[in-house]
């Protein structure tokens, strides 16, 4: 089963910036995306680079909690606050409308994107096609509009893809005056065979006046490597059922050849 991203040669790191009296400030927040971002592209080796306040790549349920604050009333899923490179980063396709801009960031636009399984789970029955233009409202009772639908994406294959919405990373709901700092996760797409260097990028970011003092270097993680482990036990287990289907199909066989010669005889 396809992913829905491409994992080669893409990696996610987590970034924090301080928790200071703009951090529940939404265009400020976006602006040092915006900083990071643009610094992560001057990096080696680095083709494209993704922000999103919260792991894209996260399976564990406990992640839909920070989500339950944006999402609209009875939704069972995830909502992500991310940058304009979001989706052409990952290789994730737009299937329907189109994907956020840099402007829809910078001027807090209301607009949305909800991925497949959302679609279907907020509009029954509808085709993607007549999705795009209708709203979804956030907990924070702010509509936004869907100008796009992507791609299903999961990272394991025993599990259905979750019901995501995707805000511009400027959205208000997504920044809280009671974090204690907040953060962004990288996603850094490189050339083959390069591996982003997230102490080279936490030295560069760290003349910014809201960068987090004293705290280790960014480390990035191999999105494909991660990807592998989390579909080595379906894999296992694949393996396993096709050997014993295997052996029983020969001993079906032998039990047919007998019972055949039985008849025959």
């Amino acid at each position: 089963t396809p992913p829905g991203f491409n994992a080669a040669n893409l990696f996610v790191g987590n970034l924090p910036t301080s928790g200071d009296a703009d951090a529940a400030n939404a265009r400020e927040q976006a602006r040092r995306g915006r900083t990071v971002a643009d610094v992560a592209r001057g990096l080696p080796g680095v083709v494209s680079v993704g922000l999103s306040k919260t792991d894209p790549f996260a399976t564990a349920a406990s992640d839909h909690l920070y989500s339950r604050w944006l999402a609209p009333a009875g939704f069972d899923g995830r909502v992500l606050a991310v940058n304009a490179g979001f989706f052409s980063t990952l290789g994730t396709p737009i299937v329907e409308g189109r994907a956020f801009s840099d402007a829809d960031v910078d001027q807090q636009a209301l607009v949305a994107i909800v991925n497949e399984a959302a679609a279907r789970t907020l509009w029954p029955n509808q085709s993607l096609t007549s999705i795009i233009g209708r709203t979804v409202t956030t907990s924070e009772g702010r509509p936004y509009a869907v100008v796009g639908v992507a791609a299903d994406r999961r990272m394991t294959l025993d599990l259905e893809p979750d019901p995501a919405i995707f805000l511009p990373l400027s959205a208000s709901e997504a920044y809280f005056p009671w974090s204690v700092w907040n953060d962004f996760d990288v996603i850094l797409r490189v050339a083959p065979e390069r591996i982003p260097d997230g102490t080279l990028l936490s030295d560069r970011l760290s003349r910014q006046p809201w960068k987090v003092p004293n705290v280790w270097p960014a480390e990035f993680e191999s999105v494909a490597a991660n990807l592998a482990s989390a579909r080595e036990t379906p894999r296992v287990l694949a393996a396993i059922f096709g050997a014993l289907a295997g052996i029983t199909l020969v001993l079906t066989t032998i039990a047919i050849y007998g019972l055949a010669r039985i008849e025959i005889r």
